[in-house]
């Protein structure tokens, strides 16, 4: 369905870029399915990867490593261990992108965000199960971790409703408020036990497999300490998408991925109103996302998605 996907770039600058990093670079192959940022495969042994350089970039890269090195002590799951430059940082900036570099992940990713039917009912399975594994493991144990910096999925949530025009009808608005002052007083009562490290964006396209097992994560520009409720929803929107047709919420797989997680009953409806969520964001965002091959067609199934998801859990 896609192509490659990002800014014209010449060798030659890629090769500078690499060369920050102390890669010499022979060979470099573009990663296609990357929407959001640059990514580079350098002599199949590095990744090289950009991301749009803004005011506290580098502020919000510091906290995601030092949450990640809290992390990787405590999983045996493999995170990116990014490579220093010349001038020993952990970045480079080139105009404005802020480059990262890290080693080749062994394993395969078996499919991007729009095609998880590549996937076998076992590998869907270990998705949410690894999930669970990583909440647990991390579960209360992050307690020198500081928000500051860190990603805020409700109030990004906040800024992109204002913005959203009569795009969405009155309803789903209504709706889409109530489940943001649900979530509000949801997160007010949460204590340092109930956090855990959340990815933020975990779904197979940044999941490395080795057969049926995860092996690696990647991609954490939304990781951050929060409730699981947060990750597992929107893995779940994630997995209740099925482009093949138009969108049809499938209760039964809903129920299959909730078992699949072992969700407590309890927690259900807290789940539901950050499904609503999501699913709002990511309306929004392909709304913005003019490179998107087909922006038409996910628009409009991720507005059916939206509408049902308010209904359903009125």
């Amino acid at each position: 369905m896609f192509g490659a996907i990002f800014d014209t770039i010449g060798l030659m600058d890629i090769k500078k870029i690499a060369e920050q990093f102390n890669i010499k670079t022979i060979k470099i192959k573009p990663i296609k399915n990357a929407i959001l940022s640059k990514v580079y495969v350098i002599n199949n042994e590095y990744i090289l990867r950009s991301r749009t350089l803004e005011i506290n970039s580098i502020q919000k890269l510091n906290s995601e490593q030092f949450l990640l090195n809290k992390v990787r002590k405590i999983i045996k799951i493999k995170l990116p261990d990014l490579l220093g430059t010349k001038s020993k940082r952990e970045y480079f900036i080139d105009g404005n992108s802020l480059w990262t570099a890290y080693p080749l992940i062994k394993g395969e990713i078996i499919c991007a965000w729009w095609n998880f039917e590549k996937l076998s009912e076992k590998q869907k399975e270990r998705v949410f199960v690894t999930l669970r594994e990583l909440h647990l493991k991390t579960l209360g144990k992050l307690k020198n971790i500081s928000s500051n910096n860190q990603y805020d999925f409700v109030d990004d949530v906040i800024q992109r409703l204002s913005s959203i025009g009569n795009q969405i009808t009155t309803k789903e608005l209504k709706r889409i408020q109530k489940a943001i002052n649900i979530i509000k007083d949801f997160r007010d009562s949460l204590q340092e036990k109930n956090f855990c490290f959340v990815h933020g964006d975990y779904h197979p396209g940044n999941i490395i497999f080795q057969k049926d097992r995860v092996i690696g994560l990647l991609d954490f520009d939304f990781a951050r300490k929060g409730s699981y409720l947060e990750d597992l929803a929107y893995t779940l929107m994630m997995f209740l998408r099925n482009y093949q047709g138009p969108f049809e919420f499938r209760e039964k797989d809903y129920l299959k991925f909730l078992g699949w997680y072992g969700i407590k009953k309890g927690h259900i409806p807290i789940l539901n109103e950050y499904l609503i969520l999501y699913t709002f964001y990511d309306f929004h965002l392909f709304r913005d996302l003019e490179q998107l091959p087909k922006q038409s067609m996910f628009i409009q199934y991720q507005k059916d998605f939206l509408k049902d998801v308010c209904t359903r859990f009125n």
